[in-house]
């Protein structure tokens, strides 16, 4: 077994059960008012720079599932030592996203003056 074993079995069952598990989902009766009403992620983007067709990739706005019974789902990916953060909501429960999008900008700003103060 060679060293590389981890990471190749990785970059095979990644996708092959998020395949699975797009397909499962619909089938699994979920309860229509759940404890949760957001699903927050946070995925590793790749570590080199990326291309597409000779061109730099410059930011990648990931997209999450809205299961049922939540409202929102938030996911951050990284890329090129910076995160990016894409936003999607069930549109009956939170219609007009932009006032939350306006507002990351102040909350992260305050949430490293409230960790560099702590230090």
């Amino acid at each position: 077994m060679g060293p590389a074993l981890l990471q190749d079995w990785t970059q095979f069952a990644g996708p092959t059960m998020f395949g699975v598990a797009i397909k499962l989902l619909p089938l699994i009766p979920l309860p229509q008012n759940p404890a949760f009403n957001l699903v927050l992620s946070n995925v590793p983007g790749p570590q080199n720079q990326l291309y597409f067709l000779g061109c730099e990739v410059e930011a990648m706005y990931p997209l999450g599932p809205i299961l049922a019974g939540s409202g929102l789902n938030i996911t951050v990916m990284s890329l090129n030592d910076e995160l990016d953060i894409g936003i999607i909501s069930c549109p009956h429960l939170l219609p007009d996203l932009t006032d939350l999008a306006d507002g990351f900008e102040t909350a992260l700003k305050e949430l490293l003056e409230c960790a560099t103060a702590t230090r």
